[in-house]
């Protein structure tokens, strides 16, 4: 990615709405490395509270969180800076060019958020990506494909009777027509029989 620089106002958000404006965060982009600077001024946080950094994708609509990093809040509000590479967010596959924004969680519950694209944010659809989550998602492509394929054997499966023809019926059917069919082939194996015993009598 070329050289970024960008400057986003982060907001309080309570019960799912837009409040008060807290600060901003000014996000760098340089030499592979993504650096964001915070600047918050929160009078009633706390001081050295934890405040986990996510970046906000939108993906399958959903509005997954990837952890960025973590800030301590100081005397009046928070100060600080996260870096991360710009073409992978902590453990997770996504880049810095994929996120929509950034939403700052306490451990108390309140909510910081900004955001530079033009999607609505609504933070009710907010979901923490996990690595384990990514693996259940990968791990479960694969089987509902093999369930697919067995259906689809089930359904189209054939069975070959001593006369030729093919049945896609149940065992139980099948067995009764084979059963049918074998009488029929002894009936048949019986006249010959008897046509050459007349011939026999006959002196033919």
């Amino acid at each position: 990615m070329a050289y970024q620089r960008f400057v986003s106002y982060i907001y309080e958000y309570s019960g799912g709405k837009k409040g008060e404006n807290r600060g901003f965060v000014r996000v760098e982009t340089k030499n592979g490395i993504c650096q964001m600077g915070f600047w918050l001024k929160i009078g009633d946080l706390p001081e050295k509270s934890r405040i986990q950094v996510f970046g906000l994708i939108r993906e399958k609509a959903r509005l997954l969180g990837v952890s960025a990093g973590e800030l301590l809040s100081c005397p009046g509000g928070v100060r600080g800076q996260v870096n991360f590479p710009e073409r992978q967010i902590g453990s997770s596959p996504y880049r810095m060019d994929q996120l929509g924004g950034l939403l700052l969680c306490t451990a108390g519950g309140r909510r910081f958020a900004t955001q530079w694209d033009d999607e609505p944010l609504r933070l009710e659809w907010f979901e923490e990506w996990q690595q384990k989550q990514e693996a259940e998602e990968e791990q479960r492509m694969p089987e509902e494909a093999d369930r697919e394929k067995t259906g689809k054997r089930k359904s189209g499966s054939q069975e070959i009777l001593p006369s030729g023809r093919t049945w896609n019926s149940g065992r139980k059917t099948v067995r009764k027509i084979q059963g049918k069919s074998g009488r029929y082939q002894n009936r048949r194996s019986g006249r010959k029989q008897n046509r050459e015993r007349m011939r026999i009598y006959r002196g033919k």
